[in-house]
């Protein structure tokens, strides 16, 4: 299990000392980009007073989780946003594996 805990201001190590087992990102950037998205959008989260975190301290707490750096994250948010043609491939993969796992499992 990961816990992801949303202090009010990032401090290091903070998210770090809660994750269970060490994981790598292995995707892009934008992969984790349109997750962090989609994750902000629904409201998935709350920081430590129960609030809704920023999308800056979403992605800082999941580069750290993850071992990596992005830089520029609202510039590549909004690089995102004003895709014209696929708008969410990763997310789009990811229905289309979890239908696949779920049709497998019912057969």
């Amino acid at each position: 299990m990961i816990k992801l805990i949303f202090p009010s201001s990032i401090r290091p190590n903070v998210a770090t000392e809660s994750v269970a087992a060490p994981i790598r990102w292995v995707l892009s950037h934008q992969a984790l980009l349109e997750l962090a998205t989609a994750l902000h959008g629904c409201n998935a989260f709350v920081d430590d007073k129960g609030g809704r975190p920023t999308f800056t301290a979403l992605m800082r707490v999941l580069c750290r989780v993850f071992n990596i750096t992005v830089n520029d994250i609202y510039v590549k948010r909004t690089q995102l946003f004003d895709r014209c043609k696929e708008r969410t491939p990763f997310l789009d993969k990811l229905i289309e594996t979890f239908n696949n796992l779920v049709d497998e499992h019912l057969k």
